[in-house]
């Protein structure tokens, strides 16, 4: 009996272990056009923010979205248009930015950042454009920037739920059928 009861919990333990939980993440849609300049597309954050200069931000781990019909093929975090490289912080209230920006790669090869700056004592976002090492084209001041959260809901459980829903049921039998063998033999 106990035997059974132990082969039960190693069972259980190690389809636990074997079971990974989903990464946290929070995605958001965003949009903006400056000039002739149209861009949109996913960021992907940690779904837990940081305080950066007193705000929330959310750390960029993903990109994806195009530049003027340019796939967008990833981020890059030292992009040379930023002092020092990007921070890839994203704000969801307020200017979404910091003046380090986030910074990404396109598919052609050339690469782009989304930043915040001063320009004629105004802040503004901006952008810069071009290759990895010289002759970055800056387009200034971004308008009509949009950010909003994507909000997903599994249409159905994932792995890990109905991993966990089996080997419950599959735990509630184990019990049963030993009361049952318990029960038989005390009448015996």
């Amino acid at each position: 009996m106990a035997g059974l009861r132990t082969k039960l919990a190693l069972t259980v333990a190690s389809a636990c272990a074997m079971v990974a939980s989903p990464a946290s993440a929070a995605e958001f849609s965003y949009s903006y056009f400056s000039g002739t300049v149209f861009a949109s597309g996913i960021f992907t954050t940690t779904d837990t923010t940081t305080l950066v200069d007193g705000r929330e931000a959310y750390t960029v781990t993903g990109m994806t979205g195009a530049r003027d019909g340019i796939a967008i093929a990833g981020l890059n975090a030292t992009y040379p248009g930023a002092a020092g490289g990007s921070d890839q912080y994203l704000f969801a209230t307020g200017v979404p930015v910091t003046e380090f920006g986030i910074g990404f790669d396109y598919v052609n090869g050339l690469s782009g950042n989304i930043f915040n700056g001063v320009f004629n004592n105004i802040a503004q976002l901006g952008e810069y454009y071009g290759n990895t090492g010289t002759g970055l084209d800056a387009q200034l001041g971004p308008q009509n920037f949009t950010l909003t959260q994507v909000v997903t809901t599994p249409a159905v459980p994932e792995p890990a739920t109905w991993m966990m829903m089996i080997l419950g049921l599959a735990g509630v039998g184990g019990v049963v059928r030993s009361r049952r063998r318990t029960l038989r033999h005390a009448r015996v």
